[in-house]
Protein backbone atom coordinates (compact mmCIF):
# COMPACT_ATOMS: atom_id res chain seq x y z
CA UNK A 1 0.00 0.00 0.00
CA UNK A 2 1.38 3.41 -0.95
CA UNK A 3 1.64 6.18 1.62
CA UNK A 4 -1.13 8.70 0.88
CA UNK A 5 0.59 11.81 2.30
CA UNK A 6 3.39 12.10 -0.37
CA UNK A 7 0.80 11.66 -3.12
CA UNK A 8 -1.43 14.41 -1.70
CA UNK A 9 1.55 16.74 -1.29
CA UNK A 10 2.61 16.12 -4.90
CA UNK A 11 -0.92 16.80 -6.18
CA UNK A 12 -1.16 20.01 -4.16
CA UNK A 13 2.18 21.26 -5.52
CA UNK A 14 1.16 20.38 -9.08
CA UNK A 15 -2.06 22.38 -8.62
CA UNK A 16 -0.11 25.40 -7.41
CA UNK A 17 2.27 25.21 -10.38
CA UNK A 18 -0.63 25.00 -12.86
CA UNK A 19 -2.47 27.89 -11.16
CA UNK A 20 0.66 30.04 -11.21
CA UNK A 21 1.29 29.46 -14.93
CA UNK A 22 -2.16 30.52 -16.13
CA UNK A 23 -1.69 34.33 -16.07
CA UNK A 24 1.86 34.86 -17.28
CA UNK A 25 2.09 38.08 -19.25
CA UNK A 26 -1.50 39.05 -18.47
CA UNK A 27 -2.50 41.71 -15.96
CA UNK A 28 -4.48 40.57 -12.96
CA UNK A 29 -8.07 41.59 -13.68
CA UNK A 30 -9.76 39.93 -10.75
CA UNK A 31 -10.68 41.91 -7.69
CA UNK A 32 -9.18 40.75 -4.41
CA UNK A 33 -11.61 39.61 -1.76
CA UNK A 34 -11.52 41.62 1.46
CA UNK A 35 -9.31 39.97 4.06
CA UNK A 36 -10.90 41.82 6.97
CA UNK A 37 -14.02 39.91 8.02
CA UNK A 38 -15.56 43.19 9.24
CA UNK A 39 -15.07 44.91 5.86
CA UNK A 40 -18.27 45.92 4.11
CA UNK A 41 -19.03 43.95 0.96
CA UNK A 42 -19.04 45.88 -2.33
CA UNK A 43 -21.98 44.05 -3.84
CA UNK A 44 -25.23 45.85 -4.61
CA UNK A 45 -27.08 44.17 -1.73
CA UNK A 46 -27.64 46.33 1.34
CA UNK A 47 -29.69 43.80 3.29
CA UNK A 48 -28.28 42.86 6.68
CA UNK A 49 -26.17 39.75 6.64
CA UNK A 50 -27.86 36.72 8.14
CA UNK A 51 -25.22 34.23 6.98
CA UNK A 52 -21.59 33.86 7.82
CA UNK A 53 -18.92 36.39 6.87
CA UNK A 54 -17.43 33.80 4.52
CA UNK A 55 -20.66 33.74 2.50
CA UNK A 56 -20.68 37.55 2.18
CA UNK A 57 -17.03 37.57 1.09
CA UNK A 58 -17.71 34.84 -1.49
CA UNK A 59 -20.64 36.80 -2.95
CA UNK A 60 -18.55 39.97 -3.09
CA UNK A 61 -15.74 38.22 -4.95
CA UNK A 62 -18.17 36.59 -7.39
CA UNK A 63 -19.87 39.95 -8.10
CA UNK A 64 -16.53 41.67 -8.75
CA UNK A 65 -15.31 38.96 -11.13
CA UNK A 66 -18.63 38.92 -12.97
CA UNK A 67 -18.47 42.64 -13.70
CA UNK A 68 -14.89 42.31 -15.00
CA UNK A 69 -15.83 39.37 -17.24
CA UNK A 70 -18.94 41.14 -18.53
CA UNK A 71 -16.69 43.63 -20.36
CA UNK A 72 -14.63 40.86 -22.00
CA UNK A 73 -15.64 39.84 -25.52
CA UNK A 74 -14.63 36.23 -26.18
CA UNK A 75 -15.41 36.16 -29.91
CA UNK A 76 -13.59 38.29 -32.53
CA UNK A 77 -16.68 38.49 -34.77
CA UNK A 78 -18.76 39.90 -31.90
CA UNK A 79 -16.09 42.53 -31.15
CA UNK A 80 -15.94 43.59 -34.81
CA UNK A 81 -19.74 43.63 -35.18
CA UNK A 82 -20.13 45.80 -32.09
CA UNK A 83 -17.55 48.28 -33.38
CA UNK A 84 -19.36 48.40 -36.71
CA UNK A 85 -22.63 49.14 -34.89
CA UNK A 86 -20.96 51.90 -32.84
CA UNK A 87 -19.64 53.48 -36.06
CA UNK A 88 -23.03 53.28 -37.79
CA UNK A 89 -24.66 54.87 -34.72
CA UNK A 90 -21.96 57.56 -34.40
CA UNK A 91 -21.17 56.33 -30.87
CA UNK A 92 -17.48 57.09 -30.26
CA UNK A 93 -17.76 56.24 -26.54
CA UNK A 94 -18.87 52.69 -27.34
CA UNK A 95 -16.16 52.44 -30.01
CA UNK A 96 -13.46 53.40 -27.48
CA UNK A 97 -14.50 50.47 -25.27
CA UNK A 98 -13.94 48.10 -28.20
CA UNK A 99 -10.94 49.43 -30.08
CA UNK A 100 -7.64 51.27 -29.84
CA UNK A 101 -7.55 55.06 -30.18
CA UNK A 102 -5.90 54.80 -33.61
CA UNK A 103 -8.55 52.36 -34.85
CA UNK A 104 -11.41 54.56 -33.61
CA UNK A 105 -9.85 57.66 -35.20
CA UNK A 106 -9.36 55.88 -38.54
CA UNK A 107 -12.89 54.45 -38.54
CA UNK A 108 -14.64 57.70 -37.62
CA UNK A 109 -12.62 59.63 -40.21
CA UNK A 110 -14.84 57.96 -42.83
CA UNK A 111 -18.56 58.45 -43.35
CA UNK A 112 -20.55 55.32 -42.56
CA UNK A 113 -22.67 53.78 -45.31
CA UNK A 114 -26.40 54.41 -45.47
CA UNK A 115 -27.20 50.76 -44.74
CA UNK A 116 -25.49 48.23 -42.50
CA UNK A 117 -23.09 45.99 -44.43
CA UNK A 118 -23.21 42.21 -44.12
CA UNK A 119 -20.28 40.73 -42.25
CA UNK A 120 -18.00 38.21 -43.86
CA UNK A 121 -16.77 35.56 -41.38
CA UNK A 122 -13.61 36.58 -39.54
CA UNK A 123 -10.46 34.80 -40.72
CA UNK A 124 -7.46 33.80 -38.62
CA UNK A 125 -4.44 35.73 -39.92
CA UNK A 126 -1.90 34.85 -37.21
CA UNK A 127 -2.21 33.30 -33.77
CA UNK A 128 -4.33 35.75 -31.78
CA UNK A 129 -5.05 37.95 -34.83
CA UNK A 130 -8.22 37.85 -36.90
CA UNK A 131 -9.26 39.82 -39.99
CA UNK A 132 -12.96 40.72 -40.14
CA UNK A 133 -14.35 42.26 -43.32
CA UNK A 134 -17.48 44.13 -44.29
CA UNK A 135 -18.25 44.89 -47.96
CA UNK A 136 -19.42 48.53 -48.07
CA UNK A 137 -20.10 48.89 -51.79
CA UNK A 138 -19.05 47.17 -54.97
CA UNK A 139 -15.25 46.95 -54.81
CA UNK A 140 -15.07 48.75 -51.42
CA UNK A 141 -14.51 47.00 -48.11
CA UNK A 142 -13.98 47.79 -44.43
CA UNK A 143 -11.44 45.49 -42.78
CA UNK A 144 -10.91 45.28 -39.01
CA UNK A 145 -7.83 43.75 -37.42
CA UNK A 146 -8.92 42.04 -34.20
CA UNK A 147 -6.37 40.83 -31.66
CA UNK A 148 -6.55 39.01 -28.35
CA UNK A 149 -7.90 35.72 -27.14
CA UNK A 150 -11.07 34.16 -25.79
CA UNK A 151 -9.92 34.26 -22.18
CA UNK A 152 -8.43 37.77 -22.26
CA UNK A 153 -10.96 39.20 -24.69
CA UNK A 154 -10.66 40.70 -28.17
CA UNK A 155 -10.06 44.29 -29.20
CA UNK A 156 -9.83 45.98 -32.58
CA UNK A 157 -6.33 47.30 -33.20
CA UNK A 158 -6.50 48.23 -36.88
CA UNK A 159 -8.91 49.56 -39.50
CA UNK A 160 -8.42 49.52 -43.26
CA UNK A 161 -10.62 50.79 -46.07
CA UNK A 162 -9.83 49.34 -49.47
CA UNK A 163 -10.96 48.02 -52.80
Amino acid sequence: MRPIRPILVALALAGLVVAGCGNQGQPDTTAAAPTDPTAAPTSASTAPSTGSDATATSATTRTSRTSVLADRISNPQVAADRLLDAWLDGDRAAAHRLASQAAVDRLFAETPPARSPQALPCRLADPGTFVCSYPLAQRAELTMIVTGGASAGYTITGIEFGD
